[in-house]
């Protein structure tokens, strides 16, 4: 039960939420070729083609060519989640926020 997707430019794949799971899909291959668990929402960087993951009060950079995952936001105590979601810029230098206290 896919839901949402992102074209990826120059590629035959676009990413897509399903389930508990942002994946990418092969529209050429007609399958999934990447899975990774466990994130509430994602945000595409077209430009830089950089990937960010979100679950609770984390946001995470994800490398889809080398599959490493590194966290580059935490939210303090005073946060109870980032609940009202998050975006990045096109160039993926820029994250923003919206988060409920």
């Amino acid at each position: 039960n896919p839901r949402g997707g992102i074209l990826l430019p120059g590629e035959q794949s676009f990413l897509l939420k399903v389930s508990a799971d942002i994946c990418k899909f092969s529209i050429s291959q007609n399958t999934i070729t990447q899975r990774i668990g466990g994130f509430s929402s994602y945000r595409y960087a077209p430009l830089s083609n950089e990937l960010y993951l979100m679950v609770g009060k984390t946001i995470s950079h994800y490398d889809m060519e080398t599959e490493e995952l590194s966290i580059v936001y935490r939210a303090g105590k005073d946060i109870e989640s980032l609940g009202y979601g998050f975006g990045c810029s096109m160039d993926g230098n820029y994250i923003f926020l919206g988060a409920k206290e």
